[in-house]
């Protein structure tokens, strides 16, 4: 009958996303979150030592971080001689255990401080190649900033809907740079039709080995020098011209960039006239952005994503393929950075 047919379809579409969270539940994924050991001047009275590490990174710890296999918070080298850093203890993998800092693993890299620049993309190069000489190898490798809120169940959803995690793919937020880096010259615009903006990136195993040796010899920081960009845009072009396909997460339904969007958060009341459609999916990832040094906390992200209007999206959210076609280069090549210059057309006297 048409009722015994149709209660057929819906078991089998239940035991088919069953099936799905299993698999999606096994992969094992590590998340690095770029961090800073550096105080904080607040209302110009007092410095509060490790704020940024400590009200803006940790909060993951008992949040979001939960439902991955490994998450560490890559600092500066100076992090090490600090009063914080002297109570940690090495750990076999080559972090830092810092019991003070809810038993933290960290990342202390022969980096600089800076909010951008030179030592957020010298951090990327260092947690990858942290990464990549992992003792038994990621699925999934992330690399991203301190104010992103991931949901691991849409997550790992989302990643396992990427496929063959040995074929070299980059997940990125959809929201895709239509033309080359910030300051490319505009003969890029043949070479390069378009760039990516990598804040969060998710590197499948696959990518991660292609990209290694590039990682292991400062290849984001080649390319945010020559690209004059942060970390997002050195690493996007650096996965281009390494040939990594990169797969997309739809915007809004799968990564929100502005967590005032999201409903039920404390101070999203300003954005009510310009509130979004009910999400087809729980999203992946929020940007925990706001005016000023007014971020909303982890915790405050957590609640609204737990609030029953979100607990009724299904956390489905699949990547999307095609949108920037990635360098054409045979697996293996030695790396070299990729040059502005580079962007220019063959001569037709070469």
């Amino acid at each position: 009958s048409r009722a015994a047919s149709s209660l057929q379809h819906i078991m089998r579409a239940a035991s088919l996303l069953l099936l799905t969270a299993t698999y999606a539940q096994q992969q094992r994924i590590a998340i690095y979150v770029l961090s800073t050991g550096k105080s904080k001047r607040l209302n110009g009275t007092h410095t509060e030592p490790l704020h940024w590490l400590t009200q803006r990174a940790l909060p993951a710890l008992d949040t979001w971080a939960k439902g991955f296999d490994r998450v560490v918070f890559v600092v500066e080298k100076g992090f090490e001689s600090s009063a914080a850093g002297r109570g940690c203890r090495p750990a076999r993998d080559g972090t830092l255990v810092c019991p003070r800092l809810a038993d933290a693993h960290l990342l202390a890299a022969d980096c600089t401080d800076e909010y951008r620049g030179a030592g957020p993309c010298c951090k990327c190069d260092a947690a990858f190649a942290h990464a990549a000489g992992a003792a038994r190898p990621w699925d999934w490798v992330g690399f991203a900033d301190d104010d992103v809120f991931f949901d691991p169940v849409g997550t790992r959803h989302a990643l396992y809907s990427a496929g063959d995690v040995d074929a070299p793919v980059a997940v990125v937020p959809q929201g895709s740079r239509r033309r080359p880096p910030f300051h490319a010259p505009a003969r890029c615009r043949t070479a390069m039709r378009a760039s990516y903006w990598a804040q969060p990136a998710l590197l499948s195993r696959g990518a991660l080995a292609r990209a290694a040796a590039a990682f292991r010899a400062g290849g984001t920081q080649s390319e945010c020098r020559l690209f004059d960009v942060s970390h997002e845009g050195g690493l996007g072009v650096l996965l281009w011209s390494l040939g990594v396909e990169s797969l997309g997460l739809p915007e809004p339904d799968a990564y929100l960039r502005d967590s005032r969007y999201l409903r039920g958060l404390p101070g999203a009341r300003e954005f009510r006239r310009m509130r979004l459609q009910r999400p087809k999916h729980k999203p992946v990832a929020v940007h925990r952005v706001a005016r000023g040094n007014d971020y909303p906390t982890a915790h405050a992200v957590r609640a609204a994503l737990a609030s029953p209007e979100y607990t009724r999206i299904p956390a489905t959210a699949t990547v999307l393929r095609g949108a920037i076609p990635p360098r054409d280069v045979p697996p293996g090549a030695p790396f070299a950075p990729f040059r502005p210059e580079d962007c220019a057309p063959p001569s037709p006297l070469s």
